[in-house]
């Protein structure tokens, strides 16, 4: 554990939250992994921020540690992906990656890799840091390609005796480049009958990836799971805040204190790390006035990534959103509701059901519409937002 000057960043990171950072999801963590060593495919969802690439990088440092069978992870981005070509390429690179993991330390030959890639010309390359990577090279087809890496990878785990995971984030965007879904097509002609490869599926456009896993899809009973990704709920992050402030200054958070942080903050788990990491830097336990006062600086100095994302809805869909900041409903087509905010009911429904599709309004279980962002919902709800 870092220094106490340094547990601000060490507790609340920015990015991704591992090993001390990383608070509970017990349940999530132990479904992945038992899906992982049955080899039963994952696909991950849930708003963004809530924390779903921290979780896949957590069970993947948890599982690493096994010894039988050795599991080895390797995780790809799609985002930026426009082409099959450039998938392709993405994936040779990480079948060589994760294949090279599966020799042993002093191996210097590639033995029963150069029988399974040999379609692909595989040539044995020593890293930096004396590990092992295969270099694939293929002239097929891009789609044929990518069954035959995947059914390669799958065949090289097995005869190695491993456990390979493969963690594809931003899964969806196939969906841009692969019109025909031949792709789709491959990838699920491949999980239905892997035996030591794991896929977990990730994406940011959570409409879009459950698309992709519909009874129309070829995804669609691809041997996959879906792991719904919700909230930290409130006795777990009041154990972990008890904890971190136990060690930041030898006592707890007055229960006020924590309470404020836990609802200005709406347990997302970025803006939880993004107002503690604040707290947790000031030389006393903060009182709820003290939260609450760094969280208006929070949105002050965040304000402009708001405005940005919000440049991109129409003046309809601000007002429906900002209605939904102020008073979250389960009824937004009554018409009180509508009365009270000036909203046409036809404006309502259409803006809503965009809001919703692009994770700017969630549906909490009880029916209620609020605000998923705790930043956007700060600001819209004090009228800062013209």
């Amino acid at each position: 554990m870092s220094s106490k000057s340094d547990l601000a960043n060490t507790l609340f990171p920015l990015g991704y939250a591992e090993g001390p950072a990383f608070c509970n999801r017990e349940k999530a963590r132990e479904d992945l992994k038992q899906n992982i060593m049955s080899g039963t495919h994952t696909y991950i969802t849930g708003m963004r921020r809530y924390g779903k690439t921290s979780l896949i990088r957590q069970v993947s440092r948890e599982l690493a540690r096994k010894r039988k069978p050795k599991v080895h992870s390797h995780s790809i981005d799609l985002l930026t992906v426009h082409t099959l070509e450039a998938l392709e390429a993405l994936l040779r690179d990480a079948v060589g990656k994760l294949s090279g993991q599966f020799l042993p330390k002093r191996s210097r030959i590639l033995g029963s890799l150069a029988r399974i890639f040999s379609a692909f010309a595989p040539k044995l390359v020593v890293n930096s840091d004396g590990s092992f990577s295969v270099e694939l090279f293929s002239k097929t087809p891009s789609n044929i390609s990518i069954q035959e890496l995947l059914t390669g990878l799958d065949e090289a785990a097995l005869h190695y005796k491993r456990r390979a995971v493969l963690i594809i984030d931003e899964f969806q965007q196939i969906s841009q480049i692969d019109q025909n879904r031949t792709i789709e097509a491959s990838i699920r002609n491949v999980a239905q009958g892997t035996k030591a490869v794991s896929f977990v599926f990730l994406g940011s456009e959570r409409s879009a990836l459950k698309q992709m896993f519909a009874q129309d899809r070829p995804m669609f009973n691809a041997g996959s799971q879906h792991l719904e990704l919700d909230r930290i709920s409130k006795n777990d992050y009041s154990e972990f805040l008890q904890k971190a402030a136990t060690l930041r200054w030898g006592q707890e958070l007055s229960e006020t204190a924590k309470a404020t942080i836990l609802a200005v903050t709406d347990r997302h788990t970025y803006y939880v790390n993004v107002l503690c990491r604040d707290l947790w830097k000031q030389p006393r336990t903060p009182s709820s006035e003290t939260v609450i006062q760094t969280w208006t600086e929070v949105l002050a100095r965040e304000r402009h990534q708001a405005y940005t994302e919000l440049m991109a809805l129409a003046h309809a869909q601000k007002s429906v959103l900002q209605a939904i900041a102020v008073e979250p409903t389960s009824q937004p087509t009554a018409k009180s509701y509508l009365g009270r905010f000036d909203i046409a009911g036809s404006t309502m429904k259409k803006s809503l059901s965009v809001l919703v599709e692009k994770d700017f309004v969630r549906i909490t279980r009880k029916g209620v519409y609020e605000v998923v962002d705790p930043l956007i919902r700060g600001i819209m709800d004090s009228n800062a937002l013209e």
